[in-house]
Order: structure tokens, then sequence, then C-alpha cells
């Protein structure tokens, strides 16, 4: 059975909060066997669990993503679901997550600076890693759920994520992309992968008159133009990560996202246009239908 793991002393990461445009920070720090992914926000200490994910997009009409929050007492810790995708990627059980203003940063080329900062330190603990896998006695039917056009459907097989994306942008359309359940495969393919923005009237005037306000960068972020434009408005491009990047970047939240449950063994994950707030609706669905139980292997 594998070992719980944290790390073997504290890593301050600055980066950019995406909701005002200003430097933020996160330190990450060891804990003990059992701790599980805590976030701390002005004292106020905050469980990565599913119970306490929130959908949260404060106003749609700014130019403001949605993302995930864990809702404390008192506190909620903002767009959590890529720190918990390079975790769980990264195999980090335990971990104490201090946020300087209750933001995970964003940073230049998706979660690599975590992987690259963090995976050095990775260091064994004492205590057996639990897993869940999908249960033998599930009806049929029970590992999918559906909402309009929106699908998560799970299965026993070779541990993975499958997304499929189908846009009307001529620099979308329609992607697929899977991926082993390993960080080989997670660093090859996904971890720089940016979140994708749709510009305001198709061009980049906008994001450069407010761009103190908000932290939009070329390197931190996919901006994609008008429908019919076929290319992105980026200036720059990681090696390898100029195309299929929305499904790409797909897969790396709902890795994150799928954290909030647990680590998982022998269980296929497959996601058809959904957004955050279905994912958070179909991880409780299928909770609540009993569909996964411990593993057992």
């Amino acid at each position: 059975m594998d070992k719980q793991n944290t790390i073997s002393k504290e890593v301050t990461l600055e980066g950019i909060n995406v909701f005002n445009g200003k430097t933020n920070y996160v330190t990450f720090y060891p804990a003990e066997d059992n701790t599980g992914i805590v976030f701390l926000v002005k004292n106020d200490k905050i469980e990565a669990n599913l119970d306490n994910a929130r959908f949260y997009r404060p106003l749609k009409w700014l130019m403001i993503p949605h993302t995930i929050a864990l809702q404390g007492e008192r506190e909620r810790a903002i767009k959590v679901e890529h720190t918990l995708s390079a975790f769980s990627m990264l195999g980090i059980d335990n971990m104490r997550v201090i946020l300087s203003d209750g933001v995970c940063p964003r940073y230049d080329w998706g979660v690599s600076r975590i992987v690259e900062e963090l995976e050095p330190l990775i260091v064994p603990q004492t205590k057996d890693r639990n897993y869940l896998t999908l249960s033998s006695d599930i009806k049929e039917g029970d590992g999918f759920v559906q909402r309009g056009q929106d699908t998560l459907h799970v299965e026993n097989d070779e541990g993975g994520v499958t997304y499929v994306v189908d846009f009307p942008h001529k620099a979308i359309g329609s992607q697929v992309a899977s991926i082993a359940m390993d960080l080989s495969s997670y660093k090859d393919k996904i971890m720089h992968s940016r979140p994708v923005f749709f510009t305001p009237f198709g061009n980049k005037l906008l994001l450069r008159l407010f761009n103190k306000f908000h932290g939009i960068r070329d390197k931190n972020t996919v901006i994609i133009g008008t429908k019919r434009r076929p290319t992105y408005l980026n200036d720059f491009f990681c090696d390898g990560y100029d195309k299929d990047l929305l499904v790409k970047h797909k897969i790396l939240d709902v890795i994150g996202e799928l954290r909030l449950l647990g680590n998982f063994k022998d269980t296929k994950f497959s996601f058809e246009k959904t957004g955050h707030e279905f994912d958070l609706y179909a991880m409780r669905t299928l909770r609540d239908r009993k569909c996964f139980v411990p593993y057992e292997g």
C-alpha cells in the first residue's frame, strides 16, 4: 500500500490574483499524517473536501473567471482547483496552505511552477494512503450523470480522465484529450495548460485598458478572440502547448475537482462539455448514489 506524502519544508510562491490584478502569495507547509489538505485564510481553517466546495463567480458581467471556492466558518479559499490538481498528481496528501488574500495565485504556464517547486520536497509518511474505486454493486446507469449537454460518466477501468469539448469558436472547435493518472503524463501533457479567457468584442483592447484590475496576461491565460478568428490572441506559447489548449486545461481543472472526493484507483472519469458548477453537482450525485467504495487491492 502506498504511504501518505507531505513536503519536507515550507515553500512560498508569488502569483497574480485574477480578481483584482494584484500580486498575492501562497505558502505551503508540511502537515502530519491524516491532516488532509487544509487552506488557512485569516486563521480560518478550511478543509479541501466536497462538502465545503462551492461554485464561485461573484459578478457575471465583469471580466472575472468562474471557479471553485471552499467555504469555511467565516472565510473562503477561492480558485482552489488548480492547486488541488497539482497536489493530486504529485501524490501530496497532507498540506497546510496559507493564502495571503484568500485567493490561490495564478502563475505563468499553468501549475508547472507548483509541480517544479514541490516535487523535489515530497517525503513519505507513516500512514497508508486511502483510495476509492467504483463499487461493483451500483445499478446500471448510476455511474452516469447528465444535465443538458453536460455529462459525466464513471466506469471501472485503468485510472484516467477523458474530456470532450465542442465550442463554436474556430480557435477551439471540437477537442478530445485523455490522460493516465500519473505524474509523468501530467507533466508532459497538462501542467503547463493555462485557463481560457474570451475577450469582449474579440480583441485585447479592453484587457489592456483595464490591465491593472485583473490578472490576465499572455503567459498565464489563453486569450480567445471572435468566433470567426481561427487563432489565439496570445503572443507567447509553451513548446507543445499550442493545440487543444482548452481541453487540456479542462482536464487540469477536473483532476483538482476530483481530489475533493479523494484519491482513486482503477476508475475512469469521462467528462463532456462540463463546467465547474455541473462538475460539483455530478460528483455529489455520484457520491449520494454510493458509487464509490474504499479500494482494497
